[in-house]
């Protein structure tokens, strides 16, 4: 997340499936001259988030299918390894109890996503504060500040006030939507929405609650590196192409092998594989480069 200090990427010690035993993750400190520490674990894992403070660290266990990521690991990060804190099974109530996606809110409040729900829990104390049904799998997204949380429903898009546990927006299209993936912009007011198929991407303005425009994808978005805002006038949309929104127009296309692309401080980070499986680059860049014509 944008206010976070540290970015960590999965590297697995052993590349065939049969060996896997256990993950490496690359920590990428924003804050520091060196950047870089290795951490190891002694599980496979799934899914990785790291707190805004960056002493905190959330893992998902990888089970056979994806419906079989059922354990959530926290561990300190305070020592320079990673000490286990607590583990459990956040959806254990569930007929779908795997584990979908997990964020940090702040260092004391996480995101899990299942199939069907979506659900914050107060970590030291194991303790559910909300949860919101039929908002599973990957659809929501944090405000920059981390104070509003947006999720789709399969009747709704919902913004919700992280600080009182309120419904602030509503909004319900006229008809029906099956939103993938969510990105709301740096000023909060607008919110880009793909839909399930990936073909299209809906424009919401939140403060009106209507959906005012709707973009056309040449080609599907890369579903692993997805979309976001650089700034309220452009969206980049898998990794490659930058979309003035106003004018829908494709203003610039980048050519490159990354991994994985993340906003973070104002910057868009590049992570890039380097020649072994553990050795990782990020490569900070503001978009839009002054090179972008300015569409009026």
């Amino acid at each position: 997340p944008d206010s976070s200090k540290v970015i960590a990427t999965i590297a697995d010690e052993h590349p065939r499936e049969e060996e896997r035993q256990n993950s490496w993750l690359t920590l990428f400190d924003l804050s520091a001259e060196s950047r870089s520490q290795h951490i190891q674990l002694d599980k496979v894992i799934s899914a990785v988030s790291v707190s805004p403070s960056g002493t905190r660290l959330a893992t998902v266990e990888a089970g056979d299918h994806a419906n079989d990521s059922k354990t959530l690991d926290i561990w300190n990060l305070e020592t320079g390894t990673a000490e286990r804190l607590s583990s459990w099974n956040p959806h254990s109530k569930e007929f779908f109890k795997g584990i979908n996606a997990i964020q940090w809110i702040d260092d004391e409040r996480l995101i899990t996503t299942s199939f069907n729900n979506l659900l914050i829990w107060d970590v030291d104390q194991r303790k559910l504060l909300f949860k919101i049904e039929d908002g599973g799998n990957n659809r929501f997204c944090l405000s920059h500040n981390h104070r509003q949380l947006v999720a789709a429903t399969q009747k709704e898009v919902i913004v919700v006030d992280l600080d009182t546990g309120e419904t602030a927006v509503r909004v319900e299209p006229k008809e029906t939507r099956h939103y993938g993936k969510l990105a709301l912009g740096p000023s909060g007011q607008l919110l880009a929405a793909s839909h399930s198929l990936g073909s299209q991407i809906d424009l919401i303005n939140l403060e009106t609650g209507e959906i005012f425009d709707t973009l056309n994808l040449q080609s599907e978005a890369n579903e692993s590196i997805g979309f976001f805002w650089p700034d309220d006038q452009h969206i980049l949309i898998g990794g490659k192409d930058l979309v003035h929104v106003p004018s829908k127009t494709t203003v610039w296309q980048y050519q490159h092998q990354a991994a994985k692309i993340a906003y973070a401080h104002g910057l868009s980070w590049f992570l890039l594989n380097g020649r072994s499986m553990q050795e990782k680059f990020l490569l900070p860049l503001e978009l839009p480069q002054p090179e972008v014509a300015q569409v009026d």
